[in-house]
């Protein structure tokens, strides 16, 4: 690590790892958390572009084969420029940047211009890779080294004689693994060298595509056949080569959970993201956040003057984890005495709701068997006396149906707007376009549904026809179902763990069925 002290800007080199966004560092996360611009390439997995801000300038530099954008002096003058602007930036490469990211002429090139810099290492695809295709790039009796290789040594002179091809002689004497990256599309060329160097046409070789994601596919032979193989099963870039001993192991468990290799888009807020990605990858499922709504407070002076008399009220009747956090941050906020809530009951919607009313200590007085909204109305009306009066504490686009019921019934209540949803349209498409191949995309409210689906594009609609819903309650569903005429399978829990049975119970169902076929 260097650094120069100076007023200028800062660039951080971060190694997003082999492809598995899950595979980054954590100080390469909390980078990419506050930086103000990101400079990234194809293979720096692009879904880690959804954790930096919304101001973030996001400048993509990515190089394909045969086709490079952007050259590498100029990705060098971007963070230059970048730097004197006086920005913080993260430099985002695929697997690390000292292994084949040119990320040291980055660094020259900072230097050079006194801007201070900082390496935040990341896993190299070239043992990673491998690794988690079962092969082991060291392994006693069969590679006691490893020697990683730039595919593009094979490159041609005029007259047909390999750029470095010296080092080929060098690299067929070597006892251990060789680990080429970026070399499928010369593939011919080196297995050809090696072997015209002395090395066995029977060594094992195999290649592994799109390695660190659900896409990989490993095919094996040895450096005789390896090229052809390659050829007969299209394996396309990116992809790595091994070849050497080691390259016959396959050390991968079968995964026997029921929700392995499934990859889920899950939607809604915060706390819904966060509590069924914990219940899906506990059954194997790789989950996605597609959040992208904000919870926004509304200052609301009727709210205020509702707690500060809470003694006109018997009920405090709370609709979502949302209503119950914003009620007790404004109590606190006002400095008004928690004691002033002993002789109120609480009436909630559901067992989200209700765990969350305990974190503060209280514990719900009624909560219906459903966990909608009209059957908390219905529920709570057979429960009211005539003097009761109800606070209810909510969303700006809570259900008409709760207030629909008090009235008919004659309640008294003071239904009171305390936060709205805010779509973020921008956030929903960006994290859309770094996803691909979902098996299942969750819902867990009719507005969910909505905002998820407003002024999407059409190309985005294409993806998602092979694609699963999963809803919360059958309002979500038949709201699906009304604007999207799409079917969804449907929780009857309202719950995060209630969904998640139900979308392990249909990925069982489904597997019966492909078994039968």
């Amino acid at each position: 690590m260097n650094s120069h002290t100076n007023k200028k800007g800062f660039v951080y080199l971060v190694g997003a790892g082999p492809g598995d966004p899950e595979l980054i560092t954590k100080r390469g996360i909390d980078k990419l958390k506050v930086c103000d611009a990101v400079v990234y390439d194809r293979l720096a997995g692009e879904q880690l572009l959804s954790l930096v801000s919304s101001s973030c300038e996001k400048i993509n530099v990515g190089k394909r084969v045969g086709n490079h954008p952007v050259k590498q002096e100029e990705i060098n003058q971007i963070l230059v420029r970048l730097g004197q602007e006086g920005k913080t930036v993260v430099r985002l490469k695929g697997g690390d940047s000292f292994v084949f990211g040119r990320g040291g002429e980055e660094i020259l090139a900072l230097e050079e211009e006194g801007i201070g810099y900082e390496l935040v290492p990341g896993v190299t695809s070239a043992i990673a890779v491998p690794e988690l295709a079962g092969i082991p790039v060291t392994h006693r009796g069969a590679a006691r080294s490893f020697h990683v290789i730039t595919g593009h040594t094979a490159s041609l002179n005029s007259d047909n004689t390999t750029v470095e091809d010296d080092q080929f002689e060098a690299f067929a004497k070597l006892k251990g693994t060789l680990v080429f990256l970026m070399g499928v599309q010369n593939i011919d060329k080196i297995t050809e060298k090696l072997m015209e160097y002395g090395k066995s046409k029977d060594t094992l070789a195999a290649v592994i595509s799109n390695g660190a994601s659900k896409k990989e596919r490993v095919v094996r032979g040895t450096l005789q056949t390896i090229s052809q193989i390659v050829k007969e099963e299209k394996v396309e870039a990116p992809a790595i080569i091994v070849i050497g001993d080691v390259a016959g192991f396959s050390m991968k468990c079968q995964d026997e959970r029921p929700l392995a290799g499934c990859k889920v888009g899950i939607t809604g807020t915060r706390h819904m993201v966060k509590k069924l990605t914990g219940k899906l990858e506990n059954e194997g499922a790789h989950c996605i956040d597609l959040s992208y709504s904000n919870i926004e407070p509304i200052e609301n002076a009727k709210f205020e003057t509702a707690l500060q008399s809470l003694g006109n009220y018997t009920w405090v009747v709370l609709t979502s984890t949302n209503g119950v956090h914003l009620f007790f941050k404004k109590m606190k906020q006002l400095r008004i005495d928690q004691r002033e809530l002993a002789s109120i009951q609480f009436a909630v919607i559901g067992k989200g709701t209700e765990d969350t009313l305990e974190e503060y200590g209280y514990y719900a007085d009624y909560m219906p068997e459903k966990y909608t909204t009209l059957d908390l109305a219905n529920g709570l009306v057979r429960k009211l006396k005539k003097e009761d009066r109800l606070f209810i504490p909510r969303a700006k686009n809570g259900s008409p149906e709760l207030t629909k019921v008090f009235k008919e019934h004659e309640v008294h209540y003071d239904d009171i707007k305390i936060y709205e949803m805010k779509s973020n349209i921008e956030l929903r498409d960006e994290k859309l376009k770094q996803v691909e191949d979902l098996d299942y995309i969750t819902f867990a409210s009719a507005e969910g549904v909505r905002g998820f689906f407003e002024n999407l594009q059409e190309e985005q609609f294409e993806w998602m026809k092979e694609v699963q819903f999963a809803c919360i309650g059958e309002v979500t569903a038949k709201t699906l179902l009304e604007e999207q005429e799409r079917t969804s399978i449907v929780s009857k829990d309202y719950t995060a763990t209630g969904l998640a049975k139900t979308i392990i119970s249909h990925q069982e169902k489904d597997g019966r069925q492909q078994d039968e076929k």
